[in-house]
């Protein structure tokens, strides 16, 4: 998928997307923070930055003397994380609708990609990338999906549908990939 398709995509579920992350992404993006120990005064890349699950919180930790650069394919996802920042009166923080693969700012004390990794166009040469916009001695941050935890989540909302309509919801397909088989790269949402 080209950047302008996962763009496009994202953009169209941008307001389902900011819904679930009280739930689901604001979480994940907490506890990217808290591991990616982000100090006061810190400069941090948010790559893949969705509605701001991630950049918000490594802008509290960052504070009023650090800066966080939040970029992602999907202009409706950074208008979501743009509206939080400023409900949260933090101005440390900046929403920009960039490409990850030629973003060229640097030195980072921190680079994060929350469940962004998978969509950029080569994984490895996309994270080598990322790693060379740190400064010497910076810190790499990246949360994926564990092994077969998407497959769980399928299943267990497709029985929480099935609860709430009171009637059988097929599960989702998808299908769990063959032990020692190669897992696919594709490209795709935030």
């Amino acid at each position: 998928m080209t950047s302008a398709g996962i763009a496009a995509v994202f953009d169209t579920a941008a307001t389902q997307y900011a819904a679930v992350s009280p739930l689901l992404w604001n979480p994940i993006g907490e506890a990217t923070v808290a591991t990616a120990g982000i100090r006061s005064g810190e400069r941090v890349l948010d790559v893949c930055c969705g509605t701001g699950a991630s950049a918000v919180p490594a802008a509290r930790a960052a504070g009023p003397h650090g800066q966080v650069d939040a970029i992602d394919l999907a202009a409706g996802l950074l208008a979501h994380g743009r509206h939080r920042a400023a409900a949260e009166g933090l101005r440390n923080v900046r929403f920009v609708q960039a490409d990850a693969a030629t973003w060229q700012d640097r030195p980072y004390d921190v680079v994060q990609c929350v469940h962004g990794v998978s969509f950029l166009p080569d994984m490895d040469v996309s994270v080598t990338r990322l790693a060379g916009l740190l400064r010497p001695g910076g810190r790499l941050a990246i949360t994926t999906w564990a092994q077969g935890a998407m497959e769980d989540f399928g299943r267990l909302f497709a029985e929480a549908v099935e609860h709430v309509r009171q009637a059988p919801v097929a599960p989702p397909s998808g299908g769990r990939r063959r032990p020692g088989s190669t897992p696919r790269r594709t490209c795709a949402p935030t």
